[in-house]
């Protein structure tokens, strides 16, 4: 073949290849930089922040009152329920009324004979017809008979046993058919549940470190703003706060 408008074939040789050098470094070239990114700037103050600390705490009533019978006997009934929220005046237990009742009689009739005999004796003093000492005697003897009778009245009256508040009444000590001998034998107790107390017990070291901290002394003091949640077992937190 012969060459191109006089052109060497050496020298086309090397202009093919500048091309194809000049080509290969046009593909390889790094891409573009990213754009810079983008920055939030938020302004930070300090402040306090409250502190939590978990204790596990014990339910205990707000007053407990213990129902014990002032007379001794046999129980005949319990009309309660346990664990029953009970009203003042409601019947807790029934005792036999036979000892009770006899005594009750005795005195009544006692009284009874008292005041017939100071009414007759009464009349015949205004026309000297009976030394006045008799008729002292007399009254004596009725005031004796009227407290007598009112100590019977209120021991048989005490055979039911009431309840004296509003609360939650509690498991009995004494079943139906026990001997009741004195007022030393606990009968029942009743709870006020409405509000209640929730004792709880920090360490040692807690409370140290609490003494230390003139504003957690402060906290740990009767009457401070120190707010007590309760959390109960299955998670529900209480409404109200202590």
């Amino acid at each position: 073949m012969s060459p191109l408008n006089g052109a060497r074939p050496g020298a086309l040789a090397i202009l093919a290849g500048v091309a194809l050098m000049g080509s290969g470094c046009k593909k390889n070239a790094p891409p573009p930089a990213p754009p810079p990114p983008e920055v939030a700037v938020v302004s930070v103050q300090p402040q306090r922040l409250p502190t939590a600390f978990e204790f596990t705490g014990e339910v205990e009533p707000y007053r407990r009152v213990e129902v014990r019978s002032r007379i001794d006997g046999i129980i005949e009934a319990r009309p309660f329920t346990e664990g029953s929220v009970v009203k003042p005046g409601q019947v807790l237990y029934r005792i036999e009324r036979i000892r009770p009742e006899a005594a009750y009689q005795s005195a009544l009739a006692r009284a009874q004979n008292a005041k017939r005999t100071l009414d007759r004796l009464q009349p015949l003093a205004k026309e000297n017809a009976v030394a006045q000492q008799d008729v002292d005697n007399a009254e004596a003897e009725l005031s004796e008979a009227q407290s007598a009778l009112a100590e019977a009245k209120k021991n048989l009256d005490d055979a039911v046993v009431r309840a004296g508040i509003q609360g939650r009444v509690g498991r009995t000590n004494l079943e139906v058919g026990a001997r009741v001998t004195s007022s030393d034998d606990l009968l029942t107790t009743i709870d006020v549940v409405d509000p209640v107390y929730v004792s709880f017990r920090p360490t040692a070291q807690q409370l140290i470190t609490w003494k230390q901290n003139p504003e957690a002394s402060k906290l740990i003091r009767p009457g401070s703003s120190l707010s007590v949640q309760v959390t109960l077992p299955e998670g529900t937190t209480l409404a109200r706060t202590g």
